[in-house]
């Protein structure tokens, strides 16, 4: 009987390290969900704020290039430098 009573008591520490265990992961997993929604709504953020210096970049390309001046040269290698570093991070 008396090995029987301890038998409880081993199981029931087991269990709560088991249970400790899984609430501290289940409070990892939470967190890094929420740090996949932050990287998902920066990664939205960065595409969009890409897509509109894109097409302001490609008017401005034009014209430039449409007055023939030097400075289309310099603007043409500073949209690369923003194109090569967004390309980069995705």
């Amino acid at each position: 009987m008396d090995a029987l009573k301890m038998k409880p008591k081993s199981l029931r520490t087991s269990f709560t390290n088991a249970e400790r265990n899984l609430v501290q992961l289940l409070a990892i997993l939470e967190t890094n969900a929420k740090d996949i929604d932050k990287f998902h709504a920066i990664n939205s953020q960065l595409e969009d704020k890409f897509s509109h210096l894109d097409a302001v970049q490609n008017e401005m390309s034009v014209l430039l290039l449409e007055e023939n001046t030097a400075e289309y040269e310099t603007d043409f290698e500073a949209a690369e430098n923003y194109r090569d570093r967004y390309l980069e991070l995705k």
